[in-house]
């Protein structure tokens, strides 16, 4: 009599019930999947009437037909993250009504005042005998020619403009000397921003009649001495200094209208008897124009220039283009769609983000990292840049900032790695966190210029009886209308559907019935195989079990075998009753 083995263990139930079903189930829903799915040619893949060979042909196609698909969709969407945006034109008659009157800055190109030039000297010669008499040397007096030597040597000053090396020795001897002779008492060394305001020609000698709307005023109402990339000029407009809050901003000026007689109309000074260090070859007025925002700066491609010849009458034309981006061009990297919003980096840009605000603070930071100093005219208003340690540039400065004069001038450009431009990468200042505002308004100038005429009969110089010296700046909008241009995204997350939606039902025949027919089949079809395996197979076990325990005794039919049973009688009834 054999022995009646015991019941096996619950790991190996678990195990026996855990074992085939799974795959089984598996392999049954991808079978069926295949079999009926609408994808191209899966069904192939499982007739069984299909020889080996042209199975595996199928899935060379298959394999062919994905990898072709994925690469085009990588691709695409390559291509589109890199280039998100597009500019169109979207109104060749935008109104432009609500937009300021740009900032417009007249800067003498004499740099430093004759006159000026010889108070200062007389001052420095005074100081000189002071300073020779404290020494104890009574027998020194004032004299012409001492007078003229420092007059000569005022010229000097002119090289932290320009930053020409010629005549180093001579001028690093002359800065020694103003630190003894001129040193602020505050600062206790030179200014040299107090040196060059008592030096530059005023905005008084500069601007002899002002009107703006047809309303003449007195030139100091309308405009200001402020700084420049160019030097301190007469600035017309300028609503905000560099670094200012928005709460700070004065409101900036609207023309009534179009024309010349709604346009900034000034009588400057162009006479050259006061010349004494000119920034050219040539005389008179340099007409800056640029945002009424923003520090004017010509290297940063923010500033238009226009040369005021003496003698003449300028007629300044202003068009206007006006670029928006829509918000969500927001939603990209900053890298991606190549611009800034003027609310973006709020904390160090005090509000308002410009493009030249960020390449001045760079080039700032260039100037003090390389030459520790700081030129004058450049604004301070940058705590996080200029600290009370930070020393405005002199003479002993000048060789530093003439060796990096190119860098300071160039911008490197946003695309890199162009074969042959290596040394001017180099050589070029390198700004990589600042982009270009995304919306902002362009203003483009078209001038043209005529020799003034002698004698006129009226007209805004009626009141001047001489007109050696003088010409006629006139800005004004050309047009009551200007380009609108939209800055868009390139495809909405719709367009990237249908185009992504294309392209795998060309290779595929992919489509959003296909992913549910997946999900179908491979989520709730292979729950219902698990579930009828693993039924199955329990019962198999328990009938297992019962034979191990009485081995000559019959089992109990199973629910399965009472279920066929059952059916089947069930049958036989049903065609009986047929063929009676």
């Amino acid at each position: 009599m054999s022995a009646i083995s015991g019941p096996p263990s619950a790991q190996g139930l678990r195990d026996r019930i855990l074992g085939l079903p799974w795959w089984s189930s598996i392999k049954n829903s991808f079978f069926e999947l295949f079999s009926k799915y609408t994808m191209h040619g899966y069904k192939n893949l499982v007739e069984n009437k299909r020889l080996a060979f042209e199975k595996f042909i199928w899935v060379c196609l298959h394999f062919v037909a994905v990898s072709a698909s994925l690469w085009i969709v990588m691709t695409t969407w390559t291509e589109f993250t890199d280039n998100p945006t597009i500019t169109t034109l979207d109104s060749q008659n935008y109104p432009i009504k609500g937009i300021p009157f740009p900032a417009v800055a007249l800067c003498n190109i004499n740099r430093i005042s004759k006159w000026r030039a010889k108070k200062y000297a007389k001052e420095l010669a005074e100081k000189n005998v002071d300073y020779q008499m404290k020494e104890g040397k009574n027998d020194i007096n004032i004299t012409e020619e001492m007078i003229d030597q420092y007059f000569h040597k005022i010229r000097f000053l002119g090289r932290l403009l320009d930053f020409d090396i010629e005549g180093y020795e001579q001028f690093l001897t002359f800065q020694e000397e103003l630190e003894v002779l001129d040193p602020d008492p505050n600062l206790l060394m030179w200014n040299v921003q107090k040196t060059f305001d008592s030096l530059t020609p005023s905005c008084d000698e500069l601007l002899l009649l002002c009107r703006f709307n047809g309303i003449a005023k007195d030139c100091q109402e309308y405009f200001t001495t402020r700084r420049t990339g160019f030097g301190t000029c007469c600035v017309f407009n300028f609503a905000r200094p560099l670094g200012a809050t928005l709460e700070l901003a004065k409101e900036p000026v609207y023309p009534a209208g179009i024309g010349i007689d709604n346009g900034l109309n000034v009588v400057v000074n162009t006479s050259t008897s006061d010349y004494y260090y000119p920034m050219a070859n040539f005389a008179g007025v340099s007409a800056l124009i640029f945002d009424t925002m923003e520090f004017s700066d010509i290297t940063t491609g923010n500033t238009r220039t226009e040369i005021i010849d003496p003698g003449s009458e300028n007629f300044i034309r202003i068009s206007i283009n006006v670029y928006e981006a829509e918000p969500e061009v927001k939603n990209y990297a900053v890298e991606k769609r190549d611009c800034k919003f003027k609310d973006e980096d709020f904390d160090e840009f005090k509000g308002r983000y410009t493009y030249t605000e960020c390449l001045i603070k760079c080039k700032m930071r260039s100037i003090i990292d390389l030459c520790g100093c700081i030129p004058f005219y450049f604004p301070i208003n940058h705590a996080d840049i200029v600290t009370n340690t930070t020393i405005r540039c002199t003479l002993q400065h000048v060789p530093c900032l003439n060796k990096y004069r190119i860098k300071w001038r160039t911008i490197t450009p946003s695309v890199l790695g162009i074969n042959g431009l290596q040394q001017e990468y180099q050589d070029s200042l390198n700004c990589p966190q600042c982009f270009a505002l995304c919306s902002y308004t362009q203003y483009k100038l078209e001038t043209t210029f005529n020799p003034i005429i002698k004698n006129p009969s009226g007209g805004i110089l009626s009141t001047f009886k001489d007109f050696q010296g003088l010409s006629i700046v006139r800005v004004f909008y050309a047009s009551d209308t200007g380009f609108l241009y939209k800055i868009s995204v390139t495809n909405t997350w719709y367009d990237l559907l249908s185009t992504f939606g294309g392209l795998f039902g060309l290779f595929l025949g992919f489509s959003i019935i296909t992913v549910l027919e997946f999900i179908y089949f491979l989520c709730f079809r292979m729950y219902q195989y698990l579930t009828k395996q693993f039924s199955d197979d329990e019962d198999d076990l328990k009938i297992s079990i019962m034979q191990q325990m009485f081995p000559n005794k019959r089992p109990p039919p199973s629910y399965k075998e009472i279920e066929r049973t059952l059916v089947s009688g069930y049958n036989k009834k049903m065609a009986f009753e047929v063929v009676n």
